[in-house]
């Protein structure tokens, strides 16, 4: 988890892609709750009932990685990366109501 940066550096005036991952999943601006915990790829813990509000998504195909873009009730914002590959976070992309609840 990468962070925290100050509030509003990671917000993004642009809609999502009809083809990004972000796009038929999670709502920007919607307060998310972990309902499975995970561990991201810098290889920190996302216990059950952490919650934030969803800011955004970008992806590197160069790493494979996927990060996920939240702000925290403290106004921080962070950066949570998952790798997209099995033994990594491939279960929380593709299995993500499993670990994310609109609250």
């Amino acid at each position: 988890m990468k962070g925290p940066y100050k509030l509003g550096t990671l917000h993004s005036p642009l809609p999502p892609a009809t083809t990004s991952w972000e796009h038929t999943r999670l709502s920007r601006g919607s307060r998310y709750r972990v309902a499975g915990s995970f561990v991201d790829a810098d290889g920190d813990e996302h216990p059950s009932g952490e919650e934030w509000i969803f800011l955004n998504t970008t992806f590197s195909k160069f790493d494979n990685e996927l990060t996920i873009q939240v702000r925290k009730d403290n106004g921080e914002e962070w950066k949570i990366p998952l790798v997209w590959e099995r033994g990594r976070q491939w279960d929380v992309l593709e299995n993500w109501s499993q670990y994310f609840r609109l609250c």
